[in-house]
């Protein structure tokens, strides 16, 4: 029988199934999404790095736990890394101004012959 690590299980006991929704506590969803859990906290938390699309977490007594599915959800419906709906729009009919160089050396290709 090979040996399990406490990570590998860790893993395996916080896979995600749409069949088989589980109740996921915040540092588990911190964990499955890479963040930190103040990121988590911020999100869902009315202020300015709040982000009404990601699942609000439900009461169990004391507990905030949210279900394994809509973090799964929230997940595949994230945008790409890199996809035009990030890209910054150029601004029209703006000139491209240089950036000051600081004291020293000017580039090669500006010195005399």
């Amino acid at each position: 029988m090979p040996y399990i690590t406490k990570k590998e299980r860790e893993a395996a006991s916080l896979e995600i199934s749409e069949a088989h929704p589980r109740m996921l506590s915040l540092q588990d969803v911190a964990r499955i999404l890479g963040l930190g859990v103040s990121t988590i906290t911020s999100w869902t938390t009315r202020g300015e790095r709040f982000k009404p699309e990601f699942p609000r977490a439900r009461k169990l007594g004391c507990r905030s736990l949210w279900l394994s599915s809509e973090i799964y959800d929230y997940m595949i419906s994230a945008p790409v890394a890199g996809a035009s709906s990030y890209a910054k729009p150029e601004p029209e009919n703006v000139a491209m101004i240089p950036a000051k160089r600081g004291p020293g050396r000017p580039p090669k290709h500006l010195k005399a012959a």
